[in-house]
This record gives structure tokens, C-alpha cells and sequence, in this order.
């Protein structure tokens, strides 16, 4: 059976479990997705060489990857996941090797809306300690943030201000913790690959005491108070909509078949925002915007007509779904992708009556550089 694997992160750990990926019975295509480049200080813990440095951490572990197995197809995918449509996710299984909250909380869930399993590694340098989680998406099941509470919460705001992509900071891990988590990880992955649910560590949670060479073993708990909306999963339907050539009209024009859709329609994009407004950051001067806060834009790629300066949305301006009656008039004939939707985003379209997940153009995902 072939299967498709997603990576989300090539640092620490996942530098060092593609190739253990890459060499697993049946894989045969690998989606490696991270934003950064690799950096001198990189050399000391992540499975790279000095040659790599300044490339792309996705690119040079997907080039890597080609040399182990000539027969599986590897995606580098430059994008931070946060940015990632929610399509390009989709297989058979997805592990993640991050170092913030946001990242992984944007994994758990696109992985519930999904039904996609996933393995979360991480590492504390300061104690040695390396961990693995396995969850298996369903409605019964405990999700990652199950365990969080309002700190939790507070903590992933305070690492990524939404209007400023601040990095983590390095993680000071030694290449050999980093790789024990990667072993961990890819030891579990195989176990749901070779469906051997008995052994596996489903539902669980491991932590490694490399220094005093203890472990632990424990059980997550569905939490029913989890502000993580989508336990239950969606239901999506494929739109066969290229976004570069289907406009907002025509989107409307889809949405108006919904029952409810004579009152009121409402499109929100899995993952992202809406920012109706933008402001300029040094004449204040605002304007109209209704598109997606993705990537660049996020970063205030637009500029101010009159000062040049960049220009951002603010909380007050940024929104989880909009009618699309209240989309500024000239963005009507605009293309999907100039309003930011790529191939592979999922709308979930909302009316009084009925809410209907759509992913645009299939989940095709092109290979970034």
C-alpha cells in the first residue's frame, strides 16, 4: 500500500526522522513543509551540513530525500503550516517536529478536520527529555488542546503577536536528543502505518528522561470544555474551482445553491482571516482590504499609497468569516487568488440553514521553492 506522509518541521527532530521517513516500506511520497532557512547555530544539533547553510531547510532535506529512494515524490513546501492550505495536509499520516504552540495547534486542528492521524515530537534541552504523542482523530478522542488551559492559550499569543511572526528562539538541543525524539517518532509511525494499533502508542503520551534514563508513559483525557471546535470532523467535497480564474462573483454565484442562502451567506477560509481594513503603521491613513491575512500580507507587504510605509490589519480588522455581501464592492471581479486563496484552502460556507465545507481544486500542492 503507498503513502503519503507529511513533515512539518526539518529542524531538530526533523532533520533527523526524514530519513527514516524516507526509508519506511510503502512510503512513497513525503510532503516536507518549513518556513526557515538553515543558519550556522543549526550545525550543532540538526542533520545538515556547513554546504546547507542559508538554503531552505524544505528544499535541502527534499533534495536529501531524492538520493534515499529515487521512487518516492518529496514536496518541500516553504510556507510556515499556519500559512499551508488545509488540503496540502490531507494523507495518511502527519508528523510534527515544532517548537512553538501556534504551529502545533494549527496541526491538531487540521489534522482533526481532516481525520488524518498525527505524532507530535518534542524536546526540553535544559532536562534532557524528549516526547511523543499519538492521536488519532475522532469525536471521542482527546486532542492536544484537551490538556491546554487559559496559560496555554496566553502563551501562544505571546510567542506570535498576530501582528508581528516573532521566531522561536533556538532550542539548544544536542543532535543525539533531537534524534531520539526523531527515533521515537518514526518507531510510532510505522506501528499506524502496519495498522499494529496493539503496540502502538495511540492515545498516549511518552516522555524520555534522557538524564536519569527514566520514562513515562500516560493517557490523554477528552476534555468536553476543549476550545478546539472541530472534534467531530468535516465532511468536504471537492470544488472544481481553479482560484486564479474563478472570481468572487462566481463563488457567490456557487454559494446561492445552499439552502438558507436567500438570508444570508457567510465564507470563512480553514486556517486564516479575513482583514476588511488595513492601516497604514506610520500616517494611519486606512482603506479597504477584504482579503485573506496570510504569509506576506501578514507582514504588511502592501504599502501606503501616500507614505510609502507598510500597511497592517489590527485585531478589530481581522475576521474568522465574512458575508460576502461585505466584501468591498471592487473585489467582486477580483480572482481568488489575488484575494490570497490558494489551491487546496477549504471554505466553509455558512448559511442559516446549513454549513458546507468545500476544498478548492482538489488538494494539489505544488512544490514551493
Amino acid at each position: 500500500m503507498a503513502h503519503h506522509i507529511t513533515v512539518v518541521g526539518a529542524g531538530t527532530i526533523g532533520s533527523h526522522v526524514l530519513p527514516h521517513v524516507a526509508r519506511m516500506d510503502g512510503v512513497t511520497s513525503i510532503a516536507v513543509i518549513d518556513r526557515d532557512r538553515y543558519e550556522p547555530s543549526n550545525l550543532r544539533g540538526q542533520n545538515i551540513f556547513r554546504a546547507d547553510i542559508g538554503k531552505s531547510k524544505a528544499q535541502v532535506q527534499a533534495q536529501r530525500l531524492q538520493q534515499i529512494g529515487s521512487a518516492t515524490t518529496v514536496r518541500p513546501i516553504h510556507k510556515a503550516v499556519e500559512d499551508v492550505p488545509l488540503g496540502w495536509l490531507r494523507g495518511d499520516m502527519i508528523l510534527a517536529c515544532l517548537d512553538s504552540r501556534r504551529a502545533r495547534m494549527a496541526v491538531n486542528q487540521a489534522a482533526w478536520r481532516l481525520g488524518v492521524p498525527w505524532i507530535n515530537a518534542g524536546i526540553d534541552a535544559t532536562g534532557s527529555l524528549a516526547r511523543v504523542q499519538v492521536f488519532l482523530p475522532s469525536e471521542d478522542a482527546a486532542c492536544l488542546e484537551c490538556a491546554w488551559d487559559a496559560r496555554d492559550y496566553a502563551l501562544v499569543e505571546q510567542e506570535y503577536p498576530c501582528q508581528d511572526e516573532v521566531a522561536p528562539p533556538e532550542t539548544g538541543a544536542s543532535s543525539g536528543l533531537g534524534a531520539l525524539a526523531a527515533a521515537l517518532q518514526s518507531l510510532e509511525c510505522e506501528k499506524l502505518l502496519s495498522r499494529d494499533r496493539e503496540h502502538s502508542l495511540a492515545g498516549r503520551d511518552v516522555l524520555i528522561d534522557a538524564r536519569h534514563h527514566r520514562h513515562y508513559v500516560t493517557r490523554f483525557q477528552r476534555n468536553p470544555a476543549c476550545r478546539m471546535p472541530d472534534h467531530t470532523g468535516w465532511s468536504i467535497a471537492p470544488y472544481d474551482a481553479d482560484p486564479s480564474s474563478t472570481t468572487l462573483d462566481d463563488l457567490m454565484a456557487m454559494t446561492r445553491t445552499l439552502r438558507g442562502a436567500d438570508r444570508h451567506v457567510r465564507v470563512g477560509v480553514a486556517g486564516q482571516q479575513f482583514a476588511m481594513t488595513l492601516t497604514c503603521e506610520r500616517c494611519r491613513q486606512q482603506r479597504p482590504a477584504g482579503r485573506l491575512h496570510r504569509g506576506e500580507h501578514r507582514r504588511g507587504a502592501e504599502r501606503c499609497r501616500s507614505c510609502g510605509a507598510p500597511c497592517v490589519a489590527t485585531g478589530f480588522d481581522l475576521f474568522d468569516q465574512v458575508g460576502l455581501d461585505e466584501l468591498p464592492e471592487p473585489a467582486r471581479n477580483r480572482s481568488l487568488s489575488e484575494l490570497g486563496l490558494l489551491p487546496g484552502d477549504v471554505l466553509t460556507c455558512t448559511t442559516p440553514d446549513v454549513e458546507t465545507h468545500v476544498e478548492l481544486c482538489g488538494a494539489v500542492c505544488p512544490i514551493e521553492s
